[in-house]
């Protein structure tokens, strides 16, 4: 399937199964006995795969599809989840257990094998990968072209929607949008495409260094303003002063003077003090 496991295993979702049955309908994809189930209330336990592998590229996917159908089958069978049919005899020397010894009901129907595989087996590979690319190339066009008629109908209202749809997908994949988030600013940035000279700093938007060159900031660095420190900040550095002079906190080893308990904290975690005291413990 186009997006693999995800797709495959989503019809089996709780969630999404009960908001489809609230709209009176369930995914075609189930099994028939399956969807039974779900209407009379069952609910799925876990879910999980017994085999897989990466999706194949395109020239080969029809035989490809023939080899899952056939482990499909095996497993069908191998595990009675199937109904029981005349092909069961065929399968008696290799099943590990009797069916009488099951302790679950079938909720299948038939054995995969009878479905038949999708796909043009007389095409080359080459054929089925144009194929292929001239079908993506149709649905982007027809996707456009929808969009714009969408446009045409409610302009606001489509706005709306896609600002709905892309807020949604944000908030199920934060971690992929932070990393893509990251990576993009970190290239602007490299590239130093918003740049400050006077200011030394790089911008990751155009709208981030406009607002950097109104500021108040930026206006004092190209002026060569110097704020003024205010009384709070002069009683601050008095403060500091003193606190350094009589060496309360004090670390004698870097003969370092903290201007409180919290700071000599600090300065002892760093990696100066750290390899000090190191050197101290293999001298002694």
């Amino acid at each position: 399937m186009l997006y693999g496991y995800t797709a495959r295993t989503n019809d089996y979702d709780n969630d999404k199964r009960a908001k489809d049955m609230r709209r009176r309908h369930l995914s075609r994809s189930l099994p028939r006995f399956v969807a039974l189930a779900f209407r009379d209330g069952y609910t799925l336990a876990s879910r999980g795969v017994l085999c897989w592998a990466p999706i194949p590229r395109k020239g080969i996917i029809p035989r490809a599809r023939v080899r899952f159908v056939a482990v499909e089958a095996v497993f069908t069978a191998i595990f009675y989840a199937a109904f029981k049919t005349t092909y069961d005899t065929a399968w008696t020397d290799f099943v590990p257990f009797d069916i009488d010894d099951v302790k679950w009901d079938p909720l299948c129907s038939h054995s995969p094998l009878m479905e038949g595989v999708l796909g043009d087996m007389e095409l080359g590979e080459a054929q089925l990968e144009e194929i292929h690319r001239l079908r993506l190339a149709r649905q982007k066009q027809n996707s456009i072209a929808f969009e714009k008629r969408e446009r045409a109908k409610d302009l606001t209202g489509w706005l709306k929607k896609k600002a709905a749809q892309k807020y949604i997908s944000a908030a199920n994949n934060k971690v992929n949008v932070k990393i893509s988030h990251d990576k993009t600013v970190a290239k602007i940035k490299s590239n130093k495409k918003h740049a400050c000279d006077p200011c030394n700093q790089v911008f990751a938007s155009s709208r981030a260094i406009k607002n950097h060159l109104t500021s108040k900031k930026h206006f004092n660095k190209v002026n060569g303003v110097r704020k003024a420190p205010t009384a709070n900040a002069l009683r601050g550095r008095k403060h500091a002063r003193k606190a350094k002079a009589n060496k309360k906190h004090f670390c004698a080893l870097c003969n370092h003077s903290a201007t409180g308990p919290a700071r000599l904290a600090i300065h002892q975690t760093t990696k100066k003090h750290l390899a000090k005291v190191a050197a101290l413990a293999k001298a002694i």
